[in-house]
């Protein structure tokens, strides 16, 4: 049996299952989440015309760019079920919507309430001539099924002028903005918490295993156009109810997102990554996760004995005291005799 035919079989059984409520929802919810994916380009937020948006207007440009309601030819309708995905009221959200038109960032339509990111197809494959190929039948039928004359044309017009190559882009879960976890009886989060949710889980210096240092806390508060006292309380916000991981003493943060969607040639990479987290709080919030999505880690990174521990990545020798720091700082007090 071919590997299509295989998994078409699978497909079948699987909605056998659902019909008899025999599948497990856990693993429902699995299936769902693996399929709705979409690429995100890393640097969106800090291309010309949009880097110096209000944080407000960055919100609904990556809504614009990612959601779980985006057509296959990165169209949005704006419904009330879709604006109510953002803490916004609709008439702000609309108005923004409206502004982004005016600055020619996307093409609007109140009418049909269309909404396209220009350039969509920078990061997203452009659909081919072969109409025997699945993608490219879905995409142009999408492109017909547009409301909006003007639409329409924006979203032609991206087609006929394909990009030499692709900008550099991450696959996302597509409903990552959205997805925070619940705060319980307290107020839902702001629309400043979950860019900035978005900005950590998503940016140039964030990495395939979820971890990074950045470089300064008042670059990444330019980067989702925030005062840096206000991102710092967002991102305490954040790591309060296990949104993300953040450790102040070493600077470092955790977000699972692009961890989640890792292929399995990053594996090797994020376990080298992981050999050069500091942090206790932020390793263990990393192995959890990799742990969860039987992603191998090497939980003893850190040789302490007669040898001098070595950077798997860098090469670097490392003295015996700054390992021995390391194993300090992420599993507590070392005993002899015990590897790292």
């Amino acid at each position: 049996m071919s590997r299509r035919s295989s998994w078409r079989n699978r497909s079948q059984y699987f909605v056998v299952l659902v019909a008899h409520g025999k599948l497990n929802k856990s693993l429902l919810v699995s299936i769902k989440l693996n399929m709705n994916r979409s690429l995100y380009p890393v640097e969106l937020l800090d291309r010309a015309g949009v880097a110096d948006l209000p944080a407000e207007h960055k919100l609904v440009t990556v809504a614009a760019a990612v959601h779980p309601r985006l057509s296959c030819c990165a169209v949005l309708v704006l419904t009330p079920y879709v604006m109510r995905s953002l803490p916004l009221p609709a008439d702000v959200y609309l108005g923004i919507v409206e502004d982004l038109y005016r600055r020619g960032i996307v093409t609007f339509d109140i009418e049909t309430s269309e909404v396209y990111l220009h350039g969509s197809f920078t990061w997203h494959r452009v659909p081919g001539n072969d109409e025997m190929d699945p993608w490219s039948r879905q995409v142009r039928a999408a492109v017909r099924n547009i409301q909006s004359a003007r639409v329409r044309n924006a979203v032609e017009t991206d087609l006929l002028e394909p990009p030499l190559a692709r900008v550099p882009a991450v696959v996302v879960h597509s409903n990552l903005l959205t997805a925070l976890p619940s705060r319980g009886g307290r107020s839902a989060w702001s629309a400043s918490e979950m860019l900035v949710a978005f900005a950590l889980a998503i940016n140039p210096e964030q990495t395939p295993a979820g971890v990074f240092r950045p470089s300064s806390m008042d670059s990444l508060a330019a980067f989702a156009s925030l005062p840096p006292a206000t991102l710092i309380e967002c991102v305490n916000s954040l790591a309060a109810l296990g949104a993300v991981a953040y450790d102040p003493d070493t600077g470092e943060i955790f977000s699972a997102a692009r961890l989640r969607c890792a292929s399995g040639r990053e594996h090797s990479r994020i376990a080298a990554i992981g050999n050069l987290i500091d942090s206790h709080l932020v390793f263990h919030a990393f192995a959890a996760w990799c742990a969860r999505l039987r992603i191998k880690i090497n939980k003893n990174q850190w040789l302490i004995s007669q040898v001098k521990a070595v950077d798997s990545i860098l090469g670097d020798v490392i003295p015996n005291l700054d390992a021995a720091r390391k194993f300090h700082l992420r599993h507590g007090l070392f005993k002899e005799g015990h590897g790292v």
